[in-house]
């Protein structure tokens, strides 16, 4: 049997799809709504073991605890904001921990930051959990946790719970 160059030219691409098909990579799942199941009883493979997918918000959450910063808890005297920030504030930001000297420094400071509109960050904290209590006691004022020992450090701030709005920064 003769074949012609056009008959070859196309066998030869096929052969190599169908290689390249054998070689190559893993799947790529682009969502995965926990329904997949393993697909050992029909492909038996060691590549058809199912993963239990994980959840990307609680992953995130679990990554970010626990929450240190340079800061530690302690007294600050009030000062005005540096020159290259005053009057830049849109809302005023109270910064605080997770300990029980900034929980009750919250509860006592609630209303005058609600009276302020004030938006909270938690820079200290062991656990999702504390963050919880803490956002619990803050109601209805907003409050997230990250770090901010950069900020911190052009404030020249070395302690919390502190309030820093254009009027300055204060406990």
């Amino acid at each position: 049997m003769r074949y012609t160059m056009n008959t070859l030219k196309a066998l030869v691409q096929w052969a190599l799809i169908i290689t390249a098909c054998q070689i190559s990579a893993e799947p790529i799942v682009i969502k995965d709504y926990g329904t997949a199941k393993p697909i050992g009883w029909v492909i038996k493979d060691k590549r058809t073991v199912a993963v239990a997918p994980q959840d990307p918000v609680k992953s995130l959450l679990q990554s970010r605890w626990p929450l240190t910063s340079h800061l530690t808890v302690g007294k600050i005297t009030a000062k005005p904001l540096p020159v290259t920030m005053a009057g830049k504030l849109h809302t005023p930001i109270f910064i605080m921990g997770s300990d029980k000297a900034s929980r009750q420094w919250l509860k006592e400071k609630k209303p005058a930051l609600l009276a302020m509109g004030a938006k909270g960050v938690l820079v200290e904290s062991p656990s999702h959990q504390y963050f919880k209590q803490i956002a619990a006691i803050a109601k209805p004022l907003k409050i997230d946790a990250m770090a901010i020992d950069d900020i911190a450090q052009k404030l020249n701030l070395k302690h919390y719970p502190a309030i820093i709005s254009n009027a300055g920064i204060e406990q």
